[in-house]
């Protein structure tokens, strides 16, 4: 019952999409569609979202195709969601005292890129641990999640007696700062994974720098990327800079491989 739904033309930045919302017997109606090809999909808190099959079995984005001719009425669609999957735990420092970061969970299945999907789901892509150090995370599909810490560098920065500075230390379940070490966190329909607990360490903030020599620098300006060494899956936001005249400097970045 209320659940949201979406009946939708293929690329939702160049199609049309019509949203609404079930009865309480689950019904839904749209009604005066223009003809085309849709997809169909519903979405409902705790419930992961759920696309259109002709068999009613779940199925992956976007679900099967629906051919809408003119003045014809469809009727009888039926959409299986299932139970979502809840992740719980507590994020504490090194010490054991409770810790209110950020936290981020990255899908090993490869997933629909937004601009390529039909839909548009306001589904929570930021996840905060609370006061007590706790998190629960649900209405999750069925999939292995990497679980990690995602705080910025800025975030909870504490000086150091030389002037420098350190952060928390991003960490990967099973508590490891190694992206290649992090285990997936396999989640059924339904199924609550609690324990998944991480304990976060400081680090210091350390400096790198250097030079690029050859024509690519004769404009005076280059710009340059460091991303954290790992699988895809793991890519989390990367650090940017500019050099002038090919010298370049991170000011701030956490001990770890990057490319």
């Amino acid at each position: 019952r209320f659940a949201k739904v979406q009946l939708s033309s293929r690329l939702r930045n160049a199609g049309i999409r019509h949203d609404g919302l079930t009865a309480e017997d689950g019904h839904f109606t749209f009604d005066a569609v223009t003809p085309g090809i849709y997809y169909l999909a519903a979405l409902k808190p705790t419930y992961p979202p759920a696309f259109y099959s002709p068999d009613d079995k779940p199925v992956a984005q976007p679900g099967a195709a629906i051919p809408i001719a003119a003045n014809q009425t469809i009727q009888n669609l039926t959409i299986r969601v299932r139970k979502g999957g809840v992740i719980a735990g507590k994020i504490t420092d090194q010490d054991g005292e409770p810790l209110s970061v950020p936290i981020a969970l990255r899908r090993l299945s490869p997933q629909v890129p937004m601009t390529e999907s039909p839909f548009y789901f306001d589904v929570p892509g930021y996840y905060r641990s609370d006061a007590r150090g706790e998190y629960r995370i649900y209405g999750l599909a069925p999939d292995d999640y990497y679980v990690m810490t995602d705080n910025t560098v800025s975030d909870a920065a504490m000086a150091l007696p030389n002037g420098r500075r350190r952060t928390y230390a991003r960490t990967f379940f099973p508590q490891t700062e190694d992206p290649m070490q992090a285990v997936p966190v396999t989640v059924t329909s339904g199924q609550e994974r609690a324990g998944i607990n991480l304990k976060i360490r400081t680090v210091p903030l350390l400096k790198l720098s250097g030079t690029i020599a050859g024509p690519a620098v004769s404009d005076g300006y280059v710009s340059l990327r460091l991303i954290p060494e790992g699988p895809a899956a793991l890519w989390l936001q990367s650090e940017t800079t500019g050099g002038s005249g090919g010298h370049f400097e991170f000011g701030e970045v956490r001990p770890g491989r990057y490319w």
